[in-house]
């Protein structure tokens, strides 16, 4: 299903939200009882998918990754996210309070750059629901704004308690932990910049970035300088390439930059590393 969208950040998101020039619907909403099981998907929306758990465990497939949901747990889908619901065992009944809605311009849709936000302890959710559901069941453009304030509450709180939690822990998942992997190692005689590899994975640079630091606890330019002089020094024991030649193979301007970040990385000069770690021949 192809999707149209545009990237927001956080702050510009909210701001459509509550803008009444953009467009705006509430698309589905409800609440599944207890006593129903919840199986939804795999599927593609155009709107955003926003639930509250409040009994029992759902399983959900998120891009491919699986994810265990349970109370308190919140989730905000983006628009064109791949996901699939399924209960966590075959007597796993559910209580879930749960929305979906349209904001963007014409028919492309605002999004986040991060496909999913997952919290906890939202436990005033299911009272903010209760405020919005009659107004968006009844009439008039001024109703439905109020809801939109309303839901625009919601979310700031999400985003807020979002941000606090992952600044703790995780930083980038393993599935893109191993892409930006694959990708530096790909490109090593290129240098990357940080919003390549971001733009690769599917998210915002400044996104990327901090979550990257946060997995590898060091900046990306930094990690991939380790990584490009760390396959220098691999060139070097395993080839007769000279060290200008070496430095010319991986893209250096010179051989004066490249000696200096070598340097920098391994405590000695390229030649004298060299010289260093090779076996003595007998």
């Amino acid at each position: 299903m192809q999707i149209s969208t545009k990237t927001l950040s956080p702050d510009e998101w909210l701001d459509a939200l509550v803008n009444r020039k953009y467009s705006f619907r509430f698309t589905a909403y409800g609440h599944i009882k207890e006593g129903t099981q919840f199986n939804i998907g795999p599927r593609i929306i155009p709107d955003h998918h926003f639930s509250y758990y409040s009994n029992q465990e759902t399983r959900c497939y998120i891009n491919g990754e699986e994810h265990v949901l349970k109370q308190p747990d919140v989730l905000w889908l983006q628009p064109g996210t791949l996901h699939h619901f399924s209960p966590q065992s075959q007597n796993a009944y559910h209580s879930i309070f749960w929305l979906r809605f349209f904001l963007g311009e014409n028919e492309t849709a605002f999004i986040l750059s991060q496909p999913f936000l997952k919290t906890k302890e939202l436990h005033g959710i299911p009272g903010m629901f209760n405020d919005i559901l009659p107004l968006v069941a009844l009439p008039g453009n001024s109703e439905i704004f109020r809801a939109r304030c309303l839901l625009a509450n919601i979310l700031s709180y999400t985003l807020s308690t979002f941000e606090d939690e992952n600044v703790k822990t995780n930083g980038l998942t393993e599935r893109q932990r191993r892409h930006t992997l694959e990708f530096i190692n790909k490109n090593l005689r290129n240098r990357s910049t940080t919003e390549d590899i971001a733009h690769a994975i599917g998210l915002s640079a400044d996104y990327f970035s901090r979550r990257f630091t946060h997995s590898f606890h060091m900046a990306v330019q930094t990690f991939i300088k380790r990584e490009r002089i760390k396959f220098a020094g691999q060139i070097l024991l395993e080839s007769d390439r000279s060290v200008s030649e070496t430095a010319e193979f991986l893209g250096y301007p010179d051989i004066y930059y490249f000696s200096h970040q070598f340097k920098e990385v391994t405590g000695q000069s390229p030649r004298s590393w060299r010289e260093s770690k090779r076996i003595p021949r007998k």
